[in-house]
């Protein structure tokens, strides 16, 4: 059987999901990255928002690219939030309870 762990990262084979969970309040019990200082012209900004929402259904574009940009904003970079783990810890796991179909795909 399955640890609730290893189910919890079962969870990494669903991809993106079509309903987007909501957006969780930043962990301030973990340490973060410092603010990047965001150097970027206009269309390098826009280059970087298109980058991150290729990966996306467009109907949910339009609340995600205010999301992204106000990530990007505030931390200096594009971090996703809305889709990090919130099931289980944000830790490194046993390769193999990472649901894949070989070694070097559950490695990435």
């Amino acid at each position: 059987p399955r640890s609730g762990r290893a189910m919890a990262l079962g969870s990494l084979s669903v991809g993106i999901p079509a309903k987007l969970p909501a957006l969780p309040p930043r962990d301030g019990s973990v340490p973060h990255a410092p603010r990047r200082p965001v150097k970027l012209t206009d269309a390098e900004r826009e280059l970087a928002l298109s980058n991150v929402l290729r990966y996306f259904p467009p109907e949910q574009h339009e609340m995600l690219a205010a999301e992204f940009a106000e990530e990007l904003d505030t931390y200096g970079h594009i971090y996703c939030y809305r889709l990090r783990p919130v099931d289980y810890p944000m830790q490194a796991h046993r390769i193999d309870e990472y649901p894949a179909l070989c070694k070097q795909a559950a490695s990435i």
